[in-house]
């Protein structure tokens, strides 16, 4: 806009009233300066003003260049590069840190911190565009007849929220002004969205400072003497893993600094190894006549309320013709013979020195030969459990985990037995082939051998998960033609080879094919049997006996080769190998019978029926008890229970070995982690937008219809370029308050346009063409 002085003396209203935009408009023929500059006096001398006098021009004498015009908002165009500027730093500093952990600044200044000075520094230079924005459109907002309390709606408008919401309900979003208002309404929210989208969760980290570790075991060769046959922390290792309940076989102890740590190699260890089978299938099973077997037990048989059929269950033992390798048969009866009989038996167990002879169990399958045979047992009981599957007695499918023998389903049974005989406990009541308790029959194995695992501490909590067994294939002086029957002989060697053997994280399945060695001459020469399909196979099924020298001297070239192979041979001493395998041959045998069986026990409460195997009992020695479970045994708990007891064997192994090793972890640090919700950021990002959108549309309406003349919010246009005296003349009162002043405007409509005065706020006489013109 020319904001130039005029160069013509002015000719005042006040000396030629005019009294409509008719006689404005006839008037314009002279252009003269701006009224409101005249002194008070309202007297002028020639020295004040130009006295050339020359007609009016109705066309402006100054028109701005493109460029000039574009200059004119250069700070607005400024500000919105700033906030713009402010909202990708926003970006790129929420993408840099987003999944990172939290930086960590001079002078405790946070990541907020930091976002909330770009997104206050936004607000303001977005808000410094706009209001410049809303200013521009009130003089445009005038080419048409408005009401002119609209000028202090705009004015407010451009000052804050309060006024851009009255804006809002005058312009009934019918105008881009009201854009402008929206924009500085929400602009409120954008600190508050902006913190918004940053959340912080705890994530872990490496700590490069310190380091976790976890034992391994490679040698069982505690100092013993006859004395003192057993170490009494190996004794304390087979009872808690057999009596305590809650053991979880994670009772190693790891290092860990912070509490969380990661062992992210799988580790070996030298350990005890259990397994189990059923025998279910191979219990021999016969319906005896009590009378005529045990009628000499009692003159007076007939006086004896007893059953007159009962159920002999028999597991058979070993047929070894040169007694090495062998175990007991197991018996046992039901229901009891009679009254007087007040214990019963309900479990028996009996140790086996080798590992079984599976021909005298040819219905079932042999279980694991893992590692090198220490001790086992085979067991006989009644069980009561529910889970108890016997569709394999009747053609069904056999499920070895859960099978066992109904008596009921037994060929002949029904036949055998009369529908109710006389229970030994009760005579009042009777007792049928249903009410016969199921059998179990089971036999277990413990060998050392390998272990692999991988670890983790999580709050403090040390739990490792078990990925596989190795067998141990015995290392020993020729003259052995197989394991199992004798001692590690030579305490100067290593013992056993473990395969397969994880090193480095690296598994291993085969060490005897990766060291390549010449089985022939690392099994002294032996000659294998014709049923074994390789010696590889022979020996990584555990067979041995294996050449240290040989195999020491093939790998000594070779550094890797030579890691691994120290990794994977293990030792036991000679006398803590005979000293633990007799302690457990001891150990594991022993039989548990009911009580209180007598007329209903002592609590004089009636047991008829399968009651002879109570959930009281008396066992020979204490591990008896949760082996069987208080009468609900199953196979999977007889096999749970012995693993439980080599993970405590294998954990005593790997605490106390002071040939042993650690396994090393990373030691993961807690720190606060930052994630971006990048939805939040939706807001400013419209805004800015928005904004955008606000400023190339005022300026084109400024182009286009403001004739270019670009006043914005500047106070010095409302000094210049006032009402013309015309348009002042019919207002009355004093105009002291501002009460008086908006009572006023709120009558009067007028219009910005050109007059022979300059731009000029003109009022249309009677006011009415508000309405029309909008």
């Amino acid at each position: 806009m020319d904001l130039r002085g005029p160069s013509k003396q002015p000719t005042y209203l006040g000396d030629a009233p005019l009294t409509s935009m008719r006689d404005i408009d006839a008037s314009s023929e002279e252009h003269e300066f701006n009224p409101m500059l005249r002194d008070v006096g309202g007297g002028h001398s020639d020295s004040d003003f130009n006295t050339k006098t020359e007609p009016y021009n109705t066309s402006p004498s100054y028109r701005p260049r493109k460029l000039d015009f574009l200059l004119n908002w250069k700070w607005e165009l400024l500000s919105l590069v700033g906030t713009i500027l402010s909202l990708v730093a926003i970006v790129i500093v929420l993408n840099h840190y987003d999944g990172k952990p939290s930086p960590s600044w001079p002078y405790e200044i946070t990541l907020n911190t930091l976002v909330s000075v770009f997104s206050t520094l936004l607000k303001a230079l977005m808000m410094m565009a706009v209001a410049e924005c809303i200013s521009q459109l009130k003089w445009i907002w005038f080419k048409n007849p408005r009401s002119l309390a609209d000028l202090t709606t705009f004015e407010n408008a451009s000052r804050g929220p309060w006024g851009s919401t009255q804006l809002l309900i005058t312009l009934r979003f019918h105008h881009i002004a009201a854009l402008g208002a929206l924009v500085t309404i929400v602009t409120i929210a954008v600190d508050p969205f902006v913190q918004q989208a940053i959340r912080f969760y705890p994530c872990g980290y490496v700590e490069t400072n310190s380091l976790a570790s976890v034992p391994v075991a490679h040698s069982y060769a505690p100092p013993q003497n006859l004395l003192e046959p057993l170490e009494v922390a190996m004794v304390g290792a087979i009872y808690d893993g057999l009596l305590n309940l809650s053991f979880n076989g994670s009772t190693v102890t790891s290092k860990c600094p912070t509490g969380n740590c990661t062992f992210p190699i799988k580790y070996t260890t030298f350990g005890v190894c259990s397994s189990c089978t059923n025998l279910a299938y191979d219990i021999q099973n016969e319906f005896v006549n009590f009378e005529d077997k045990y009628n000499n037990v009692t003159n007076s048989t007939d006086n004896i309320p007893a059953p007159r059929m009962i159920l002999n269950s028999t597991l058979p033992g070993s047929d070894d013709p040169q007694n090495i390798n062998v175990w007991s048969e197991l018996s046992m009866v039901q229901p009891p013979f009679d009254a007087n009989v007040s214990t019963p038996p309900t479990l028996v167990v009996g140790p086996t020195n080798m590992f079984p002879n599976f021909t005298r169990f040819p219905q079932s399958i042999p279980y694991n030969n893992t590692g090198f045979f220490l001790t086992g047992f085979t067991s006989l009981s009644y069980t009561r459990n529910t889970s108890c599957t016997s569709d394999w007695m009747t053609g069904g499918e056999r499920n070895p985990q859960t099978d066992c023998v109904v008596p009921a389903l037994l060929p002949g049974a029904r036949e055998k037995v009369p529908t109710c005989q006389t229970s030994p406990m009760n005579s009042d009541v009777c007792v049928t082939i249903d009410d016969f308790d199921s059998i179990l029959a089971s036999t277990c194995g413990l060998s050392f051998c390998g272990k692999t695992y991988e670890g983790i501490v999580r709050e403090g909590v040390f739990s490792e998960r078990l990925i596989g067994e190795s067998n141990a294939t015995e290392i020993a002086e020729p003259g052995y033609a197989t394991r199992d029957n004798h001692p590690p002989s030579n305490e100067s060697v290593p013992a056993y080879m473990l395969s397969p053997c994880w090193y480095n994280n690296t598994e291993y399945k085969n060490i005897y094919e990766y060291l390549e060695l010449n089985m022939t001459q690392a099994l002294w020469g032996y000659s294998f049997d014709s049923s074994d399909a390789s010696l590889s196979e022979r020996v990584a099924s555990g067979k041995g006996p294996l050449n240290y020298t040989y195999m020491a001297d093939k790998v000594s070239s070779d550094a890797q080769k030579k890691a691994v192979f120290d990794a994977c041979v293990v030792n036991a001493t000679p006398l803590a190998y005979a000293n633990l395998a007799l302690f457990l041959q001891r150990f594991l045998k022993g039989s548990a019978t009911g009580l209180f069986m007598d007329r209903g026990g002592s609590d004089g409460r009636p047991n008829p029926g399968k009651n002879w195997g109570t959930t009281t009992n008396a066992y020979t020695i204490e591990w008896l008890d949760p082996m069987y479970a208080k009468g609900l045994a199953s196979q999977e708990t007889t096999q749970a229970l012995f693993s439980r007891l080599a993970a405590s064997m294998t954990n005593h192994l790997r605490t106390s070995d002071v040939n042993g090793t650690t396994v090393i972890g990373e030691v993961n640090g807690v720190q606060t982690c930052v994630r971006v919700v990048w939805p939040w950021l939706a807001l400013p990002t419209a805004l800015v937008l928005s904004t955008c959108l606000l400023l190339v549309a005022t300026i084109v309406k400024t182009a286009t219809q403001a004739n270019a003349n670009v006043w914005k919010s500047s106070p010095l246009a409302y000094l210049f370029y006032g009402m013309t005296e015309q348009s002042r003349a019919d207002v009355g009162g004093s105009l002291i308050t501002v009460d008086e002043m908006d009572e006023v405007a709120k009558r009067k409509e007028v219009l910005l346009r050109e007059t022979s005065e300059g731009w000029r706020f003109v009022a249309e006489q009677g006011g009415t063409m508000r309405d029309e013109l909008r």
